[in-house]
């Protein structure tokens, strides 16, 4: 077997076992078609599972395919809700893009997209190297 698909099904192997980065690496090798048929639905699966762990950057990927409908229905209430998560890390890229899409939204989506940023909890922890978690 050759390294590329070797790695390609340990990668693979670690995002289905609730790996966050992994699901985020299998999620974007699928959006943008590295080693794997492009397909946004599926990069969208990937993302959604790594996002619902907590990990930031997924979050910020899943808003991204809200809005603009890669591989899910556009929504901008979902689209707010993500960007909304992701927001506390890396506040200077989203609030414009929040601004951009308060604009398209009624007073009732912000209101519920807000709700669910406020409710949200993350299913896993996502995994965090000893040295990123002060150990």
């Amino acid at each position: 077997m050759n390294k590329g698909l070797t790695d390609l099904l340990n990668l693979r192997k670690a995002a289905e076992s609730g790996d966050s980065n992994s699901q985020f690496n299998l999620g974007y090798l699928y959006e943008v078609g590295r080693g794997l048929p492009q397909d946004d639905a599926e990069a969208a699966k990937w993302y959604r599972k790594a996002a619902n762990n907590g990990f930031v950057p997924t979050q910020w990927n899943l808003g991204a395919a809200y809005l603009q409908k890669r591989g899910v229905p556009q929504n901008s209430v979902d689209a707010y809700m993500w960007f909304s998560l992701a927001s506390p890390q890396i506040s200077d890229q989203t609030k414009p893009i929040l601004d951009g899409i308060k604009k398209v939204m009624t007073p009732d989506q912000i209101a519920e997209a807000e709700r669910g940023a406020a409710e949200w909890k993350p299913l896993h922890v996502p995994y965090q190297s000893d040295a990123a978690s002060g150990e």
